[in-house]
């Protein structure tokens, strides 16, 4: 597990990384070509699903992913038995210390 968790981070942190780097210098310019070229527009629409979902919002996507299954995990841990709770409690550690990214 310690492995995954570290691969994780590695690759969750690029991404971040990746994402406020782009987020303000590539991403206003894929937004401007998408309006003004069709053709990429279409590309971007073909793999963007659902279509409705802008390609901002879509890139936003595994930025949220974290805090979601904390929420998760969190909820599961008020509904199952308490002997069970050390297993959840084990996971939202893990994602705990994901935050810190």
């Amino acid at each position: 597990m310690e492995h995954f968790d570290t691969h994780f981070m590695e690759v969750y942190s690029a991404y971040l990384d990746r994402y406020r780097e782009s987020h303000t210098n590539d991403l206003p310019t894929l937004l401007q070509l998408q309006i003004t070229n069709k053709k990429f527009d279409a590309k971007v629409k073909q793999f963007v699903v659902p279509t409705w979902m802008t390609l901002d919002g879509y890139s936003v996507l595994p930025i949220g992913r974290i805090p979601r299954y904390k929420l998760l995990l969190s909820d599961l841990a008020r509904r199952l038995p308490v002997d069970r709770l050390d297993e959840v409690n084990t996971c939202i550690g893990t994602i705990e210390r994901f935050y810190a990214v």
